[in-house]
């Protein structure tokens, strides 16, 4: 008798001499097992469900801008945990804000925003995992002065 058969009897005390198995019968029956059916608990061999992708984080968000030009422009901070990549940037700022990256690697970057005009837009930030952020944009300048010198003689 082959060793394996033996070794099975062994594990089957009720099989006698007479009992008779095919290895074959006893695969499928383990693979039927195995990948259970409707209704079955979940197969604990089976692949794990691993957590979701992290998210984009933008920092400040929203953004908003209170004056124009140099003086007015911010910065902003893109990241995403376990990305290793340069995010892509869109945007549907136009006239009203100037994007650019100062730095853009291994998941982390940092914008300049320069203000323009006054005005609303988005900017749309694109990572790893197909992940993506949105960043409201608002442009709004709440005051000037004028000062009028008088120069000159009567």
């Amino acid at each position: 008798m082959p060793r394996f058969l033996a070794s099975a009897r062994m594990l089957l005390p009720f099989a006698g001499s007479a009992a008779t198995f095919s290895l074959a019968g006893v695969f499928a029956a383990v693979a039927l097992c195995a990948c259970g059916s409707e209704g079955s608990a979940p197969n604990p061999v089976g692949p794990t469900n691993s957590p979701p992708p992290a998210g984009i984080t933008v920092n400040p968000s929203p953004l908003d801008l209170t004056a124009l030009g140099a003086a007015g422009a911010r910065v902003a901070q893109v990241t995403q945990p376990d990305f290793s990549g340069a995010f892509t940037e869109s945007d549907t700022c136009g006239q009203i804000v100037a994007v650019a990256a100062q730095s853009n690697s291994s998941g982390s970057a940092i914008y300049t925003f320069n203000p323009i005009a006054m005005g609303s837009c988005t900017v749309t930030f694109k990572g790893g995992s197909a992940q993506s952020r949105t960043l409201p944009v608002t442009v709004t300048v709440t005051g000037f002065g004028i000062n009028l010198v008088h120069g000159g003689s009567r």
